[in-house]
């Protein structure tokens, strides 16, 4: 699996993030817009809040459900 996802980060720019906050373990994503220029950006929600989910299960199924950058190329589409 591993290498799934680095071949997947590696071809559509984004990159699986985790991030430990106070002892728990949080997953989110980081990545180009390859529709803004290329510019890296960090998937925040329309309150510019950093989106952060407790599996990649669950993260993966917030980034299918909600707009967010780049959304033709963010999950593999």
């Amino acid at each position: 699996m591993p290498h799934n996802i680095q071949a997947a980060s590696e071809k559509y720019q984004k990159y699986l993030l985790q991030i430990i906050l106070k002892g728990r373990i949080y997953y989110t994503v980081s990545g180009a817009d390859l529709t803004d220029h290329d510019k890296d950006k960090l998937l925040v929600n329309n309150q510019r809040q950093l989106v952060l989910a407790l599996t990649i299960s669950d993260l993966s199924t917030t980034i299918e459900y909600e707009e967010y950058f780049d959304r033709l190329r963010f999950a593999g589409r």
